[in-house]
């Protein structure tokens, strides 16, 4: 079952960022999740690579938006070993979905 399915029966709901470019960069992401305040992040590995890089250039801060998250999902692609431990490293619930259409 895909996960836009599972989310809309167990009445869910999706928050896309408005922004002003796309993809959303990571500063944007991190501003939609802390005011929108968004329980649950699904985005490919490369989104989430660029999220990390960005936190360690500007807003160490930010890991606690994903932190507050019951959980971050990616797919797509694999995450790298580093980047998955430095989330867990800082809170953050993370999981992969392989094949989640």
């Amino acid at each position: 079952m895909s996960v836009a399915i599972m989310m809309w029966y167990a009445g869910g709901a999706y928050a896309l960022p408005l922004t002003a470019s796309f993809p959303p960069s990571p500063k944007e992401i991190i501003t939609s999740l802390q005011y929108l305040k968004i329980t649950k992040l699904l985005a490919v590995a490369l989104i989430l690579e660029e999220i990390i890089e960005w936190l360690h250039q500007y807003d160490d801060i930010g890991f606690q938006a994903l932190a507050c998250l019951k959980f971050v999902i990616y797919g797509g692609a694999c995450c790298s070993t580093d980047i998955c431990n430095e989330l867990i490293e800082h809170g953050v619930n993370v999981t992969n979905m392989y094949g989640s259409t």
